[in-house]
């Protein structure tokens, strides 16, 4: 396995160096200034990849400023590194502007380099004649250097033309032209044609060429086409793979380098001439950051100079990496970045990235890209705006209020459609942090109308974020939605509406037998807990019977309804419901909740002077209780308290006091018991002799266990 690893990784290393990606691994230092583009291609002093990437991005920009610099700096013949560094660029630009064609014509006269690169970046107009032409008569001119020939001849390679196809095969034909020439057009033909296997074979290309030549030429381009389609294919493929295992292997040795040295080592990968390798670099802050792992403060900060980046590969990345370290200091050039930005995917990545910054700035863009002819960018901001919505809210009311009108009136000119869904149910889970009452009506219309659960779900919550108590009525008919989501979100607005009058309802989806969704249950239950305060108190009396099952529930609607009798001083009732607190609290073994409660029931009936058969279970439920929470100096002081009172109740705190002994001595709860026999046994007004006799011989029992001995010191029995 590691043998196989080893090869493969070789593999890459390999496929790097022929490609130049691994330039920066093996230790260069190029260094990409944050200084303006224009800047940059006119300091003598700059590198040649910072020059070339300020290019592309002046070309990216596509507006008239960066268009009159770049013309300029093409036709500076005392700036050749700036002509080669704009040619460079044209290179790589998939839709180059025409206006750029003649500056690059003239410059096949120029120095070597410089004419070389505008001879490839003329095959960037393949549709233009005039490029063609140009392309063609630098290779056949035997006066032009060779080298300038050599890179004309390659560049008609890339140009679907029958024209540079008859040149190519004349010039591979022609005997009196040199081997250099006939390597160049051979390499070309292969480029054109796919058939890479025929090298400088004269004879198979002439055979090719006759086959071809008298198709018409949209017939050619499109067979060329279809055979270059072919080979795109598999080289996407064979790229995606290499980017994938250089992405691993440079993650790995990221990881495994000391602390101390990663952050030299992630510079390199960002600050690569290579846009894969900065692309891999700012997928390595994201993913450390994503894993809450340092990411080096100067990759942070490095990140911000790459989000207008000539690559999309290195944006999408950049965009993607700032919203994982949540980096505020990249506003500036988020913000920047994105009216430019022609990539949808991209544009979206920056919404995301604005929206965990948090900046209300950042609005006004977004909310113009809700008008994104891109559904997901579109859809993106309506995310984003949703994030931000409810602090907006607070700080800006009326860009609010003018928020939820726009997302509004684009619902409505977003019909339900394909590929509008998404746009639609982000369209609607933004307004709900805004609380604007005018979007009651939408909300209504949206549940309605909704063909989804996740717009039902969203407009349910905006129901419930206004508070509006009439919308129960129409939140509640969602309690019994097909979809599980939906219902809990219907519970959760029916607690934010206070919708007593649908507390039924509720009850019935805490039922398994009526709801299946745990969740569902678990939540509706916890709505309805928070309206039994605001219940009469007659309607929480029959509360208390539906939970005769319930110990629990039935427990806490108990003590809202005692809250009410306190409220409404009807003292009697209220000492009823304080002993059956204390019963319940008791049957779900709570004996130190329940004592209070028999407690105060006590002292209201003592109060009133009640007869002792109204008292009599109360002051033993009282001091069980209390046995029970072992609370045994206020269980025994309540003990010598009824002896004093009446020696009769000698029957009541002796019976009790041995019961909870032998209850603690069964459960093997030594120590408990024998504090418990020593108070009663020096409890003034004393026991009756009975059950002091009785409380001797269980502490004599307990004495000899084995646990009780062993901490004595001694073996068992003595």
């Amino acid at each position: 396995m590691a043998q196989k690893r080893l090869t493969n990784l070789a593999q890459v290393a390999a496929l790097c160096v022929a490609w130049g990606c691994c330039a920066p691994w093996a230790g260069a230092q190029t260094t990409q200034s944050v200084e303006p583009p224009a800047t940059i291609l006119n300091d003598p002093s700059a590198a040649g990849a910072q020059r070339e990437e300020a290019a592309r991005r002046l070309l990216m920009r596509r507006d008239a400023n960066s268009r009159t610099l770049l013309l300029k700096l093409l036709t500076d013949f005392n700036n050749p590194r700036a002509q080669l560094a704009v040619a460079r660029a044209l290179i790589w630009e998939p839709n180059p502007d025409a206006v750029y064609l003649t500056p690059l014509k003239q410059l096949l006269g120029a120095e070597r380099n410089v004419a070389e690169a505008a001879a490839l970046a003329l095959a960037s107009y393949p549709d233009q004649p005039e490029a063609v032409d140009a392309l063609v008569g630098c290779a056949t001119a035997r006066q032009q250097r060779e080298a300038l020939r050599a890179a004309a001849i390659r560049a008609l390679g890339s140009v679907p033309q029958k024209a540079a196809a008859q040149t190519l095969v004349d010039l591979l034909s022609d005997p009196q032209e040199s081997a250099r020439i006939h390597a160049a057009a051979a390499e070309a033909l292969a480029d054109m044609s796919g058939q890479g296997d025929w090298g400088s074979d004269a004879a198979r290309w002439q055979q090719w060429w006759g086959q071809n030549r008298d198709k018409p030429e949209q017939r050619w381009k499109a067979d060329l086409f279809i055979e270059r389609a072919g080979r795109l294919t598999a080289l996407q493929y064979q790229y995606r793979q290499l980017v994938e295992d250089l992405q691993a292997l440079l993650t790995e040795q990221y990881q495994q380098a000391p602390q101390d040295s990663q952050s030299d080592l992630l510079m390199k990968y960002l600050k690569s001439p290579t846009p894969q390798m900065r692309a891999i670099g700012a997928r390595i802050v994201r993913d450390e950051a994503q894993a809450a792992r340092r990411v080096p403060q100067a990759a942070r900060d490095y990140l911000r100079t790459l989000v207008g980046d000539s690559s999309p590969a290195v944006r999408l990345a950049t965009a993607l990496a700032l919203h994982a370290i949540n980096d505020a200091q990249a506003l500036g050039e988020l913000l920047a970045q994105l009216p430019r930005e022609n990539s949808a995917e991209i544009r979206a990545a920056i919404a995301a990235a604005l929206a965990s910054i948090g900046d209300l700035s950042a609005v006004p863009a977004l909310r113009k890209q809700l008008e994104d002819p891109s559904t997901s960018a579109a859809t993106a901001a309506a995310q984003a705006l949703r994030d931000l919505g409810a602090k907006l809210r607070q700080a800006d009311p009326a860009q609010a209020r003018q928020l939820a009108e726009q997302l509004r009136s684009l619902m409505v000119a977003r019909p339900s459609q394909p590929g509008s869904t998404n746009l639609r149910d982000a369209l609607v889970e933004a307004m709900v942090p805004l609380r604007d009452p005018e979007l009651l009506a939408t909300f209504y219309r949206v549940l309605r109308e909704g063909d989804t659960s996740r717009m039902r779900r969203a407009a349910l919550k905006g129901l419930g974020e206004l508070g509006e108590s009439k919308a129960a009525d129409a939140i509640s008919h969602y309690l019994d939605d097909p979809e599980p989501t939906v219902r809990l979100e219907a519970v959760v607005a029916l607690g934010r509406t206070s919708a007593v009058d649908h507390a039924g309802e509720l009850f019935r989806r805490t039922l398994p037998a009526e709801e299946s969704d745990p969740q569902v249950r678990e939540r509706a239950w916890r709505v309805l807990e928070s309206l039994f305060p605001t219940m009469p108190a007659d309607q929480l009396a029959g509360w208390v019977d539906r939970f005769k099952d319930d110990p629990s529930r039935r427990l806490i609607v108990l003590k809202a309804l005692a809250g009410k009798y306190v409220k409404d001083r009807k003292e009697e009732q209220l000492a009823y419901t304080r002993q059956s607190i204390g019963d319940g609290s008791m049957e779900l073994n709570q004996p130190a909740e329940a004592a209070p409660y028999y407690k105060l029931a006590l002292d209201y009936w003592r109060g009133r002077g009640a007869e002792d058969m109204v008292t009599e279970k109360l002051i033993e439920q009282y001091l069980v209780a209390l046995l029970r929470a072992r609370m045994y100096p206020e269980a025994l002081a309540f003990g010598q308290e009824l002896i004093a009172y009446k020696p009769v109740y000698q029957q009541t705190v002796g019976a009790n006091v041995r019961a909870e002994v032998e209850r603690l001595k069964k459960a093997a709860e030594v120590d408990s018991a024998l504090k418990l026999i020593d108070g009663a046994l020096a409890m003034t007004p004393a026991l009756a002799a009975q059950y002091r006799e009785d409380l001797t011989d269980l502490r004599n029992e307990l004495r000899k266990t084995p646990s009780t001995a062993a901490s004595n010191g001694g073996p068992a029995g003595k």
